[in-house]
């Protein structure tokens, strides 16, 4: 079935809510969680969950962004089962090998902090990847079959037992950072026993086809370079701060990181729906309009919400958490510009993936990744995770920039770059220099923003209502011009 901007909004909307509310709760805990951890503890479970994503990603073997790319090739029940058959086995083996790897949690221990003391934590974090991976093919299926209801209720159970534990393990037995790893562990058992109930009937064992996987793999395991390289542009940050400057000043870059979950409650539930509005009308280029009309949604909307949070942060943690996690404040708008960079870079790359040229992501991540090396080298021994924040955003603008390249000459959408990037860039340095000022100085300079949001994108509200309506015909028929003869824009 043809899905629609309509459908697309409802889809991440329904994520949205059913992740808002436990995120949000948990959020609302912090200042119990941050006085009785210390920063250097959120410090190590911090390095050591960074870490977990990294193993997870490597054995993957991108096997997701396969199955996403490979899902609609035919459109039949029996060719699902297949294809997520065969990819499931792969996960279960590619999880078998996580868990052997945990062997070497010593070594890995002695190389991040220094000492063998944490090797437990460390074992933990392979069990956590082993764990997330095993259920991988499962929860694409799910995601591409636009089962989002389901893909939220598993996201609420996962959120529920994490933030269950947590309570138990942090603030009742007082178990450490140690309680935040077992709670991420047993919360990923919990979401993929739900995937795996709810997607028994797309698993049969005869079913596996091993040229399918083949097929699948030849495209997709050439792409883990660019996934090794996306993880070193968000998570590598933390290791030059902890190598520099100890754990306690990764635990303050990681609770401004937590700052930035509440940017996320939308970008992640917005991209979770996506592929499957972007597949499923790819080769009807009159929809090609609706994809530049979604990038100015996303940009207009995020503008806001990262504003938000890069004026209030210092006020919102000074609520929010002990004395001692206060100045993580600086790190926020940073943070949270660099977030919008990479959702918007993500929203113009599916070109990319849609030819099926995912080695091009090879490029976009290795830009970004020696921009991070570069400057994080330059920064953090000076100004320690303030200027890690600041490499972070950086890596994202230039893998931003370098994915809109690519991938409008594969699949040209006229994407507005250029308004959407200069006004956000002015947005940053609005944040950043006003973020230390009072509130009362703060709450006009917010109006402000939120005024010059609506003036910038004024165009494209009658668009959205009219496509969310289904009524074409109302479309201005400036939308032709926007969308055909934007080369001034651009």
């Amino acid at each position: 079935m043809e899905q629609n901007l309509k459908s697309l909004a409802k889809n991440s909307g329904i994520l949205v809510v059913a992740n808002s509310g436990m995120k949000l709760l948990s959020f609302l805990l912090m200042p119990l969680y941050t006085r009785v951890l210390p920063t250097a503890a959120y410090g190590v479970a911090d390095t050591v969950l960074n870490l977990a994503l990294l193993v997870c990603g490597g054995y993957s073997l991108c096997i997701d962004w396969g199955m996403t790319a490979f899902f609609y090739d035919e459109e039949s029940r029996d060719y699902q089962v297949k294809l997520t058959t065969s990819c499931t086995v792969f996960c279960l083996l590619a999880a078998g090998a996580c868990l052997l790897t945990s062997l070497a949690s010593g070594g890995a221990s002695q190389l991040l902090f220094h000492t063998r003391a944490y090797t437990l934590a460390v074992a933990l974090g392979f069990g956590y990847a082993a764990v997330k991976l095993s259920y991988f093919a499962l929860r694409v299926n799910t995601r591409m079959r636009g089962q989002l209801k389901a893909v939220a209720a598993f996201s609420f159970v996962e959120l529920l037992s994490l933030l269950t534990l947590n309570i138990l393990l942090i603030l009742v037995f007082r178990v450490g950072y140690m309680g935040i790893l077992i709670a991420n562990v047993a919360s990923q058992c919990c979401c993929g026993f739900c995937y795996l109930l709810a997607n028994r009937g797309y698993l049969r064992r005869p079913a596996a086809d091993r040229p399918l996987l083949g097929r699948v793999l030849r495209y997709c395991a050439p792409l883990t370079p660019t996934v090794l390289l996306t993880w070193f542009n968000s998570f590598a940050d933390r290791y030059f701060i902890g190598q520099y400057h100890g754990q306690g000043p990764v635990g303050l870059y990681g609770r401004a990181f937590q700052m930035v979950t509440l940017l996320s409650l939308f970008t992640t539930s917005f991209l979770a729906a996506y592929p499957a509005f972007v597949f499923q009308n790819a080769s009807d280029r009159s929809k090609r309009p609706q994809y530049a009309m979604v990038y100015d949604a996303m940009a207009a909307i995020l503008s806001v919400l990262a504003v938000f949070l890069g004026l209030f942060a210092k006020e919102i943690l000074a609520l929010m958490t002990a004395p001692a996690y206060h100045t993580a404040y600086r790190a926020v708008g940073l943070l949270a510009f660099g977030h919008i960079f990479y959702t918007l870079g993500n929203v113009m790359g599916y070109g990319i993936t849609i030819q099926k040229n995912g080695k091009l992501y090879l490029l976009v991540q290795g830009a970004g990744a020696l921009c991070n090396v570069a400057l994080n080298f330059l920064l953090v021994p000076r100004f320690g995770f303030v200027g890690a924040a600041f490499t972070t955003c950086a890596a994202q603008l230039l893998a931003m920039l370098v994915s809109r390249r690519c991938a409008e000459k594969l699949f040209c959408c006229r994407y507005r770059c250029w308004r959407s990037l200069l006004w956000l860039l002015a947005l940053l340095a609005g944040c950043t220099a006003a973020g230390s000022l009072p509130l009362l100085y703060k709450l006009p300079l917010f109006a402000l923003a939120v005024a010059g949001t609506l003036l910038l994108y004024r165009d494209r509200i009658p668009e959205m209502r009219a496509l969310l309506r289904r009524r074409p015909e109302e479309l201005p028929k400036q939308q032709e011009e926007n969308n055909h003869g934007t080369a001034t824009d651009e």
